[in-house]
């Protein structure tokens, strides 16, 4: 892989930033830079789970088939890791990521080679697991809002999040 383009990433991205220079030699090493078309899988349910994917560009859907619809389980945005169920034990994939814009940018990186960063350090470990914690924690809360609330309490929600966030994405662009 290029190290010009991977470097920036890796050090502009917390998650990365708790790995040596070794480290993160071994990474740019083993890893893969792809491009998917829109609508294009990067991996299905039963194929073998053995990469972790970080988006670069474009947005990804993680979703499962169930009763002839696709259910979301959530959407990843540039700057995100995904398919980490492998780092987690999985051997295949229970569920499906596609890219849903005209080109999605990823970094494919081998689960078997995080998973030997990982037992050699133990900040990077604690960053994968503070991760997880908050897709945890998203998820639960999804769950939630689906469980607790009425369609309308949660689509005011939406709103209102969705309200906040484009007036502070307005204000850290002046």
């Amino acid at each position: 892989m290029d190290t010009k383009t991977t470097i920036p990433v890796f050090d502009s991205n917390p998650l990365f930033a708790v790995l040596t220079a070794e480290e993160l030699l071994l990474l740019q090493q083993t890893a893969l830079l792809q491009s998917y078309a829109k609508h294009q899988v990067l991996y299905k349910p039963g194929q073998a789970a053995n990469k972790v994917f970080f988006l670069l560009k474009g947005t990804v859907k993680v979703a499962v088939h169930a009763e002839k619809k696709d259910i979301i389980k959530y959407v990843v945005r540039p700057g995100s890791l995904f398919g980490e169920s492998c780092l987690t034990g999985e051997n295949q994939r229970r569920d499906f990521a596609y890219a849903m814009e005209e080109v999605a940018e990823v970094i494919e990186f081998d689960a078997q080679t995080l998973l030997a960063i990982m037992r050699k350090n133990f900040a990077f470990a604690q960053s994968l697991l503070h991760f997880l914690g908050e897709r945890l924690r998203y998820t639960e809360s999804q769950l939630e809002n689906v469980v607790l609330k009425d369609s309308k309490s949660r689509i005011l929600e939406f709103y209102t999040k969705w309200v906040w966030n484009t007036a502070n994405e307005s204000v850290l662009k002046r």
